[in-house]
């Protein structure tokens, strides 16, 4: 699969599965993991899309520059990517901090999205307090210090109670490799501008799709 430079000589990892003539479907996952977040969803998703996935910079076989990494910075590398493939246009679906990449392409080269999906994001973040506090637990007790935090917020008790093992396991383990990979790419250790920028201004109306009892506007 291609790993494609974008305008600043990063290297950006891509994986393009499905029929060639099919509408294009891009994923793009949360902070600290990379494309093998969606395994799961190719084999179904590909039966009706032609799918695009990649590694953030500073994520999975990814480049690693320096930081610090803007959300200006994380979208131009997906407009980087579309171009190198020729592809004029996608559908998006972004996951926590794929969603924020997702909104600075809606706000600004929304002629490259047909329908846009953002799931689990914001677009503002105003209390950085729970951002501080991970930062420092990574630099107090290192990276596996998040881990299991992290487990118990992205999957439920049951899910890993009845869970073999395996599934948590391989999380675990290349969560951590990713957060360590992203940590040695800005000087805070891990820590990204691009997810305290406020994405209000462009998106003022806040509206909302809601998906279930338990969603909040």
């Amino acid at each position: 699969m291609p790993d494609i430079k974008v305008d600043d000589g990063c290297i950006i990892h891509v994986e393009v599965e499905g029929p060639d003539n099919a509408p294009v479907l891009m994923l793009s996952n949360s902070l600290g993991t990379n494309l093998h977040m969606w395994d799961d969803q190719v084999a179904p998703w590909t039966k009706h899309f032609r799918l695009v996935r990649y590694d953030r910079r500073g994520h999975g076989k990814s480049s690693v520059p320096k930081g610090a990494y803007t959300m200006e910075r994380l979208g131009r590398d997906v407009v980087g990517v579309l171009d190198a493939l020729n592809i004029a246009k996608i559908n998006w679906c972004g996951l926590s901090m794929g969603g924020m990449v997702g909104q600075w392409l809606g706000a600004n080269a929304a002629n490259r999205i047909d329908k846009l999906i953002l799931s689990n994001t914001a677009c503002f973040f105003p209390d950085k307090a729970i951002w501080e506090g991970r930062l420092k637990l990574v630099r107090e007790k290192g990276l596996e210090g998040i881990v299991d935090a992290n487990m118990e917020r992205w999957f439920t008790k049951d899910f890993r109670a009845a869970d073999d093992g395996e599934d948590t396991r391989h999380v675990r383990r290349h969560q951590s490799r990713r957060l360590c990979r992203l940590r040695r790419s800005d000087p805070r250790h891990g820590s990204s501008p691009a997810l305290g920028e406020d994405h209000r201004a462009h998106f003022g109306d806040r509206r909302a799709a809601r998906c279930g009892p338990r969603d909040r506007p």
